[in-house]
C-alpha cells in the first residue's frame, strides 16, 4: 500500500484471489511473493522502520493446507525471516479460515518466537483498524485508500520496468567455496533437524 504509517512502516496485503485449489501451486505462489519483495526492496527510496503484513484467509481451504509440505514451509520462513532484509513488525490475519488452528500448528515450528508473537487474528476488520489506520487500507478492508485491485494493477505495471533486472537475478548464485568459516550447506538451511517429529497437526 502507498505511504507510511506514523511509525514509518509499510503496509503490505496478500490474499489468494480465488478459493479454487486445483491449480494452486505453492512454488508459483512463493515465486510471486518473493518477486514482489525484490521489486519493493529495489524501488524503496526512503527505507522503512518495519513491515506490516495483512494476510487475508477468506479463500484459504483445507486442501490448500494439504498441499503444503513441511520442507517447503521451512524454505519459505528461512528465506523470509533470515534472507530478506526486512523487519517484520506485525502480521495480521483477517478472515481466518476454519483450518487456522491446524495451519498455525503446522507453521509454528518454523517461525521465530518473536515473529510468532506478532501474529494478530481478526474475524472482523474493525479490530484491524485498532492497529492500522484506515488511511493505509483499501476499501475491501474498511479503508479509504481505494480499491485493492487498483493498487495491484499499478504494481503489475511497475513490474514491466523491472523485467530485465529480474531476469539478471536468475543468474546470480552463491559460491559457498568463498564463504569465510564453515560452508553453509542445503541441510543447514532447510533441513528439518527433528522439527517434523514434534509437528502436531489435528
Amino acid at each position: 500500500m502507498p505511504g507510511m504509517t506514523p511509525e514509518g512502516r509499510r503496509v503490505h496485503i496478500a490474499r489468494i484471489a480465488t478459493s479454487d485449489f486445483e491449480d494452486f501451486d505453492y512454488n508459483y505462489f512463493a515465486r510471486v511473493i518473493f518477486m514482489v519483495a525484490d521489486v519493493y526492496l529495489k524501488s524503496e527510496k526512503l527505507g522503512s522502520a518495519g513491515e506490516v503484513y495483512v494476510l487475508d484467509g477468506e479463500n484459504y481451504r483445507l486442501k490448500h493446507l494439504l498441499k503444503l509440505s513441511p520442507i517447503f514451509a521451512k524454505k519459505i520462513f528461512v528465506c523470509t525471516m533470515d534472507a530478506l532484509p526486512i523487519k517484520i513488525k506485525e502480521i495480521h490475519i483477517v478472515n481466518p479460515p476454519f483450518v487456522i488452528d491446524s495451519l498455525i500448528a503446522f507453521i509454528k515450528p518454523f517461525m521465530k518466537e518473536k515473529i510468532f508473537n506478532r501474529l494478530h487474528f481478526h474475524k472482523d476488520v474493525t479490530t484491524l483498524h485498532e492497529y492500522i489506520s484506515r488511511d493505509f487500507l483499501p476499501e475491501e478492508y474498511g479503508g479509504t485508500a481505494g480499491k485493492l485491485k487498483l493498487h495491484w494493477d499499478k504494481y503489475l505495471a511497475a513490474f514491466e520496468d523491472f523485467k530485465p533486472w529480474l531476469k539478471e537475478q536468475e543468474n546470480i548464485k552463491a559460491d559457498e567455496s568463498k564463504r569465510p568459516g564453515k560452508t553453509t550447506c542445503y541441510e543447514d538451511c532447510f533441513g528439518l533437524h527433528g522439527s517434523f517429529r514434534s509437528l502436531a497437526v489435528d
